[in-house]
């Protein structure tokens, strides 16, 4: 279902015309166009109304999302994977095939996000972000929407400060910790991934204090192969931050001996 579509139905569900739908917000004019499909709606605008009429976002988000769902989750995927092997050629494939979907538009915003981050640009689009950060708090679950926090994984670091992600880990370390093995093998991964960024961001802005609970996070992961290499960078950081240099070496060592190097680029000197 179109947001304006959406919109219009929950309005007169409740009701409402047009002018006490959107008073204080928005002209009953230019909301005509809207409910129309002539005109699109900000963000901003679509928060104010839905707050002000007392409709759940993470509910209307749902109902305008379920059909996307398996086309982010399966393009998403691919786009990660590329990202991670540093595949500039299929990244930019995924991205001018996921650009020209009809909707889509926070796998629009997540493709951009991760161009930006190859290219390596360091600005982004304040429209964007806002847009990532309404989504992160979409509703009371968001730590529990793998989608968010696949957000928060691969671009925390560059679009938050070190403060903002820390309150983001926080309520992550919260909901997870002892819990971690319960999770599926794509969510355990998707905090794991998280907390190595998290840590990046600790080294980088040398806060050794802050280092103790994604190290602990990581050594609850499971015992599955896909997940050992995080279990490992987890070890490399509670080397790194104990001053062992000669384990971070050896397992610098060992990753680079495993024809992983790229995963170097995101360790500290």
């Amino acid at each position: 279902m179109e947001i304006n579509t959406a919109l219009k139905k929950a309005r007169q569900s409740r009701g409402l015309t047009q002018e006490q739908f959107v008073t204080g917000i928005l002209s009953p004019a230019h909301y005509s166009k809207i409910e129309r499909g002539l005109h699109e709606i900000s963000a901003k605008d679509l928060m104010a109304i839905l707050q002000k009429n007392k409709i759940s976002f993470d509910e209307f988000f749902k109902q305008n999302s379920v059909a996307q769902a398996d086309d982010e989750n399966n393009l998403g995927d691919q786009l990660q994977t590329a990202y991670y092997n540093q595949d500039f050629n299929q990244v930019r494939k995924l991205v001018t095939e996921i650009q020209q979907l009809p909707h889509h538009d926070l796998l629009k915003i997540k493709a951009k996000l991760i161009l930006t981050l190859l290219e390596r640009k360091r600005k982004f689009d304040v429209k964007d972000k806002n847009i990532v950060l309404q989504r992160l708090f979409a509703g009371d679950n968001w730590l529990q929407d793998k989608f968010s926090l696949d957000l928060l994984a691969n671009f925390g670091t560059s679009i938050f400060t070190h403060d903002d992600f820390a309150f983001f880990f926080q309520k992550i370390f919260t909901t997870y910790n002892d819990k971690m093995s319960e999770q599926t093998e794509k969510m355990q991964t998707t905090i794991a991934t998280i907390c190595v960024n998290y840590l990046y961001t600790c080294a980088e802005n040398k806060f050794v204090k802050d280092n103790k609970e994604p190290i602990y996070l990581l050594g609850q992961l499971s015992q599955t192969p896909s997940l050992v290499l995080y279990k490992i960078i987890g070890h490399f950081y509670q080397c790194y931050f104990a001053g062992d240099t000669e384990q971070v070496l050896a397992i610098k060592k060992l990753i680079k001996a495993s024809n992983l190097e790229n995963i170097l680029s995101i360790l500290p000197e």
